[in-house]
């Protein structure tokens, strides 16, 4: 069916794209937050820079409809001319094979050009579907130390952990286990 990418323009859009969004991650098992105070403070953040801040134009939530049917939501944040695209999610079931996720993203890139943004930001992350976007990656400085033995231990994993897992996306595709590949 028709494909269109919807923004919510009110608060109760917006409340209502941020519930489905809650709802579509506790389907795949991805939770925002869960029944701790921890996890409720997870809700209750992204509630209140999201669902507050949709009429002010700082963020943006939407939803992505196949055919009138709802397929996928992003959550996102614009600022100037840069539109920082935090989180997404799709329905599952018989959506899973047909990435309405990337679907929405594409059509948020196309959205966003069309409206003159010079950046779109996939943010943090090495997923690997943000490669089918030709996303450049601008690795974010830090600095650790290990203060015991246990400690550089620690830190010397996690490199070696980032080094290989760059080499290993630099690979073509066929190297890459199948299912990354799809």
């Amino acid at each position: 069916g028709p494909v269109a990418l919807i923004d919510a323009t009110t608060e109760a859009e917006a409340r209502e794209i941020f519930e489905t969004h809650l709802r579509q991650r506790q389907v795949r098992g991805t939770p925002l937050g869960d029944e701790t105070p921890l996890g409720q403070a997870y809700v209750k953040f992204y509630d209140a820079a999201f669902v507050a801040n949709s009429t002010s134009g700082f963020s943006l939530l939407s939803k992505l409809l196949v055919g009138g049917e709802l397929g996928a939501t992003l959550m996102a944040l614009h600022h100037r001319d840069h539109h920082l695209l935090i989180m997404h999610c799709f329905e599952t079931g018989r959506w899973g094979k047909k990435s309405p996720g990337i679907v929405a993203v594409n059509a948020a890139i196309t959205q966003q050009i069309a409206a003159g943004t010079r950046l779109f930001d996939f943010t943090i992350g090495n997923e690997t579907y943000k490669l089918q976007f030709g996303v450049i990656e601008h690795m974010l400085r830090g600095y650790e130390q290990g203060l015991s033995v246990l400690g550089r231990t620690q830190i010397g994993l996690r490199r070696t952990r980032r080094t290989i897992g760059t080499l290993v996306r630099k690979l073509p595709k066929k190297y890459w286990p199948k299912r990354l590949r799809e």
